[in-house]
């Protein structure tokens, strides 16, 4: 009898094809782990920490306040977390929160285009945000930070206000 060394190798070369591909597949359409780089949203997230997105909600409606992941619009190879802080047809004033000009940012005043939103991060001074780049496209906003879980003492989960009834 001949013994096929090879048939328990390729067959858990084939199943680990197969668990990486669902793995992969579900973390890139349904969410997954964020590893957070960078001070901009200090002190709600700082660097190192690790929280949760689900992408699930990017094709629902976001609201002011929630924090996303999206694509920078001046620089399309990075990903940015900031804080929706307006929503298409809303008002943007900066005033209570202006940038050095001499760091390439600008000041804006006006309303949210439609198709977009308006995010910045939570600390000011250390953040390339909305106040830099202008509006952000809904279509480079990939989802929403539901939580922070790790480190462990310090876990968050990041709550929507509820919507306003009328």
């Amino acid at each position: 009898m001949m013994v096929h060394w090879w048939k328990p190798l390729a067959l858990s070369a084939i199943r680990g094809v197969c668990y990486g591909t669902v793995i992969f597949t579900v973390m890139d359409s349904v969410g997954g782990l964020l590893y957070f780089i960078g001070p901009s949203m200090e002190p709600t997230v700082h660097e190192n920490e690790i929280g949760l997105c689900e992408k699930v909600t990017s094709y629902q409606n976001f609201q002011r306040g929630d924090i996303v992941i999206a694509l920078q619009p001046d620089e399309p190879t990075t990903q940015i977390c900031k804080r929706i802080m307006g929503l298409e047809g809303e008002q943007i004033n900066n005033s209570k929160n202006p940038i050095n000009n001499t760091s390439g940012g600008k000041y804006f005043g006006g309303i949210v285009p439609r198709g977009h939103v308006w995010l910045e991060g939570d600390n000011k001074s250390s953040s390339r945000d909305s106040r830099h780049f202008g509006p952000v496209p809904l279509a480079l906003v990939h989802g929403r930070v539901f939580a922070k879980i790790y480190p462990f003492p310090e876990m968050t989960w990041f709550r929507r206000s509820p919507k306003p009834t009328t």
